[in-house]
């Protein structure tokens, strides 16, 4: 319909206003939830699982880190043995960039289960 191709206009227009990393990131995002876009799947779900949410974000993670080098491992032993309330809030494998995917994941997850249920309505 007229409306959703509005909202998407919009949304794809606003997503290029994110940071250049977070664009970057939101690709990987997006081709994940791509191969989950078929009936019955996680993203579909009344209350999808935080679990399988946290492994998606790791599978991401795993592609991406690399390319911008979190503070993880030995490298962030140090930095936290300064600061142990950082320690409490990011325990190993996580750290800003785990976060951001998992943001990322989730607002995408929002949109296209959003978009899939107002298409239901309007045709």
């Amino acid at each position: 319909s007229q409306k959703l191709m509005e909202l998407e206009a919009d949304n794809s227009y606003l997503k290029y206003l994110y940071p250049k990393i977070t664009r970057q990131i939101s690709e990987f995002v997006e081709e994940e939830c791509d191969k989950m876009e078929y009936e019955g799947s996680l993203m579909y779900d009344e209350c999808p699982d935080p679990v399988m949410v946290r492994k998606l974000t790791a599978g991401i993670y795993e592609a991406v880190k690399d390319r911008y080098q979190p503070p993880e491992g030995e490298d962030k032993e140090e930095t936290l043995a300064m600061n142990r309330e950082t320690y409490r809030r990011y325990p190993p494998e996580q750290n800003w960039l785990s976060d951001l995917i998992q943001t990322l994941l989730v607002d995408e997850m929002f949109r296209r289960r959003s978009r899939r249920r107002n298409s239901r309505q309007w045709s």
